[in-house]
């Protein structure tokens, strides 16, 4: 069954040109490759023209205006032809074989009659310091959890069918895209269901700035659309959510505007304790 990967890039020429070889690379060959260019101002056009005239299974998009990640990522997906679908960020990478495990769990995991909506698995992580690790993911994933935290990561493999069903990528948001997307998805279709291998590689050395004002706004303003949506009623829910912010990948510190925003939200000890964990780091 052919598979379907979706790449938005903007300005990282050097970063794509060895995602896209680890796609190409993959031993599992009924796949295409939706690249979708957002505005680049460097060479990745004229170098996507020329790659795409030596694959026929590359399929680019260039935009004159940029329209941001997600709206690259939902135009890919409307585009692809695939069975299945899946995404990869343009500064990392396929570790080999993913495509294939993940097609062959898929069929396991239905031939068993299990019920799940997408796959997700380990992924090697780069932090940029020279620290290289194994994330050690949950064996699966349902709606609740993911008040916690985004224990999926950021990319899944389902079905074409699935994602457009769950409604694709919510354009209107700053920040949290992959989580709210999944929240929808696992709620309406069922659990998040682990392949217990490392197929990714995730590369935070070229990432901005995590504990930038800047993004930190953004993921408060998140957060905000966020609650609004999927925890409007329930007030721990919504202080599940807000510790997010402060999870130690941000590395964000809560301040005392958070602490009455926290109280506000209602009488909760344990998440009290978690967020003073928070403060102390």
């Amino acid at each position: 069954m052919l598979v379907s990967v979706y790449i938005p890039t903007k300005n990282r020429l050097t970063f794509l040109k060895k995602a896209v070889q680890s796609v190409l690379e993959q031993d599992y060959k009924d796949i295409e490759i939706i690249i979708v260019n957002d505005a680049s101002t460097d060479a990745t056009k004229d170098w996507l023209n020329e790659i795409s005239l030596c694959h026929k299974q590359i399929k680019t998009i260039h935009h004159i205006n940029s329209m941001g990640g997600p709206a690259s990522r939902n135009e890919a997906i409307m585009l692809a032809t695939g069975y299945f679908i899946t995404g990869l960020d343009d500064d990392d990478y396929f570790l080999p074989g993913r495509i294939r495990s993940f097609v062959e769990y898929w069929t396991t995991l239905s031939s068993l009659h299990e019920s799940f909506s997408c796959l997700y698995s380990q992924d090697r992580f780069d932090d940029g310091n020279s620290k290289i690790s194994d994330t050690k993911k949950r064996s699966s994933v349902c709606y609740e959890d993911l008040f916690e935290s985004n224990w999926i990561g950021n990319q899944i493999f389902t079905t074409r069918k699935n994602m457009m069903q769950a409604g694709l990528f919510n354009e209107d948001l700053p920040a949290w895209q992959d989580l709210e997307t999944f929240m929808r998805l696992v709620k309406d279709l069922g659990t998040a269901k682990l392949l217990d291998v490392t197929t990714y590689y995730y590369n935070n050395d070229q990432r901005p700035d995590r504990i930038s004002i800047n993004q930190r706004k953004k993921i408060t303003a998140a957060y905000s659309l966020v609650r609004d949506v999927h925890a409007k009623n329930d007030n721990i829910k919504a202080q599940k959510l807000y510790l997010q912010i402060f999870s130690k990948f941000y590395g964000f510190r809560p301040n005392l505007f958070d602490w009455l925003h926290f109280i506000s939200l209602g009488v909760w000890p344990k998440g009290y304790i978690k967020l003073l964990s928070r403060y102390f780091g």
